[in-house]
């Protein structure tokens, strides 16, 4: 593990790395080779400067939850700061952009008896999950092999520290002990 964050300090730049996610790799990580500037995704000023001279962005930017925002928030964060983000990493000759997207992407069930692997249909039920499938739809149009890769990660609910929103509840009630 520590070869692998140790080569992500390697020219790296991480979208939303004060969010859940993104403060957590970039810690893990560490700052030496991190570059974390605060960006708005939805906006086009300052990515051009920020991205050049970076091997790898990876983008935990977006919206994690669709409760309580409108469709078209989730969609212009999710997929069109997705997009933009890339395409400015792309034009500033990064070669890699991991995406994290989510499980949501297939659905809430698989068949009986089966399991969801990347051959799976993305079957999205929220607009989440709807806005995670279009990024990924969105970045294989950039995707160049030996150019500009897209790496699509795609995790299941993230819990630790600092969770907020309904699965903090949930995972503050299974730790208590009767």
């Amino acid at each position: 593990m520590s070869e692998v964050l140790s080569r992500l300090q390697e020219r790296c730049f991480v979208t939303g790395a004060g969010g859940f996610v993104g403060r957590r790799l970039v810690e893990a990580i560490g700052s030496g080779g991190v570059s974390d500037r605060r960006l708005d995704v939805c906006k086009d000023e300052g990515w051009r400067d920020a991205l050049v001279d970076h091997d790898i962005v990876i983008h935990c930017a977006g919206v994690a939850s669709s409760r309580g925002r409108a469709a078209s928030e989730v969609e212009a964060v999710n997929v069109g700061g997705t997009v933009r983000v890339a395409s400015f990493a792309r034009e500033a000759g990064v070669r890699r952009f991991l995406f994290l997207s989510s499980v949501k992407v297939f659905g809430e069930f698989t068949e009986p008896g089966a399991v969801f692997s990347d051959e799976s249909p993305l079957r999205p039920t929220s607009p989440y999950g709807e806005s995670k499938a279009r990024a990924e739809e969105e970045l294989k149009q950039l995707h160049e092999p030996g150019a500009f890769e897209i790496v699509v990660l795609r995790p299941t609910v993230v819990v630790g520290p600092g969770l907020k929103g309904a699965v903090a509840t949930m995972h503050r009630l299974s730790l208590i002990h009767i």
